[in-house]
């Protein structure tokens, strides 16, 4: 089969879950015999291969104020282009920023739902305009939807008030970790609870410090690690509000900013517990990470988590407002350093049997000849 994919952030660039799950299914792909092309837009025009992957790269243009739209523009016709030159079958967009507000007829698109810019804007407070109706128009002309949690794909169709031809529901799968590439952390704390991911009061840092008031008082061997980049809080960086929150223990906080993907991975294999309780994920990669590490895992119990974790199974879910569930929940795995690592322990089992990259390429694929086959039924 012949695919392609649009990734703006596709390694070895700056990426976060998008990019590192393109990279992971292309390679997968590329590896069971199909030809795999990822396009990004860049400052000047290539074409590269990859460990087998063709990368095209699309000059972006420079002409003030349309130039996201003549980008869009560029991208179809590269993408027509390809498919009548018959070098592209299926073609994988995300909704995340709407890069495909056109209609294209000269081969099938597939819009998998990680998590539209739009949506997350409104669940900050932000509000409707240019990229919500790109996106939507991305959505309306491409009506082969994967969302990549059960959760997700209904709250598009909610969100956008717009039903799909065609859905499917594939869990991203864990990444293959191999433990031994993993740099060793040479000035880490003893023992510290983890945070991954961008710095930032939506994805719950503030909340974290203020649950880790009550923790630092009751274990004075335990730190905090943020890992990932900080963004702004009230016109200062996060870390201000963080050291104001948990004033007294400066010396117990740590914020690594963005490290490479490898040393964050090192970082959450060395914790005692990860908190991950966002409120604007798609469907996270990082509780996936963690728990195949080994890592006891505490979810916000709304969204997405409920389809990975089972509470007091294999992780702990929580109440993503309440400060004190999740403090109780911190507690409760440091002072039980057993049934942390039985928690641990059965994430990972819980990771290894249903979220192999296995099974998501197997469906993916299912799914592409599906409707190469022309069944389009709901």
């Amino acid at each position: 089969m012949k695919i392609g994919f649009f990734c703006n952030e596709y390694p070895p660039r700056p990426h976060g879950g998008i990019g590192s799950f393109v990279h992971m299914l292309a390679q997968a792909l590329q590896r069971e015999g199909h030809e795999i092309t990822v396009v990004q837009w860049g400052k000047q025009a290539s074409t590269e291969r990859l460990d087998g992957v063709r990368v095209v790269t699309l000059a972006e243009s420079a002409t003030p104020h349309i130039a996201w739209w003549l980008n869009r523009v560029r991208l179809w016709r590269w993408l027509r282009a390809e498919a009548l030159a018959g070098r592209v079958e299926v073609f994988e967009i995300p909704e995340y920023q709407g890069c495909m507000p056109f209609p294209l007829r000269a081969c099938t698109v597939v819009v998998r739902l990680h998590h539209a810019e739009s949506h997350i804007r409104s669940i900050m407070g932000g509000v409707r305009g240019k990229t919500y109706w790109l996106e939507k128009a991305t959505l309306l002309w491409h009506r082969h939807w994967i969302g990549v949690s059960r959760y997700l794909l209904d709250e598009t169709r909610r969100f956008f008030a717009l039903e799909p031809r065609r859905s499917a529901v594939i869990h991203n799968p864990a990444p293959l970790i191999d433990e031994s590439k993993l740099p060793v952390l040479e000035s880490r704390p003893e023992k510290y609870v983890v945070y991954v991911g961008s710095v930032s009061e939506c994805k719950g840092a503030l909340r974290l410090a203020e649950a880790m008031r009550e923790v630092f008082a009751a274990h004075p061997d335990v730190s905090l690690v943020y890992v990932g980049p900080e963004t702004e809080y009230r016109g200062l960086p996060i870390s201000a509000a963080i050291h104001g929150i948990l004033a007294g223990y400066a010396d117990r906080v740590t914020l690594t900013g963005r490290v490479p993907h490898e040393q964050a991975l090192a970082w959450v294999r060395e914790a005692c517990v990860l908190a991950f309780v966002s409120q604007i994920e798609g469907f996270a990669l990082v509780p996936l990470e963690a728990m195949a590490l080994g890592v006891p895992v505490i979810c916000a119990s709304s969204g997405p988590a409920l389809e990975l974790v089972d509470d007091g199974v294999n992780g702990i879910l929580i109440d993503s407002a309440s400060t004190a569930q999740l403090e109780q929940a911190i507690l409760k795995l440091l002072n039980n350093p057993l049934s942390a690592v039985s928690l641990g322990e059965a994430g990972r089992r819980k990771v290894m049997n249903d979220f192999t990259l296995k099974a998501c390429t197997t469906k993916t694929l299912n799914y592409y000849q599906s409707l190469l086959d022309g069944n389009d039924d709901n």
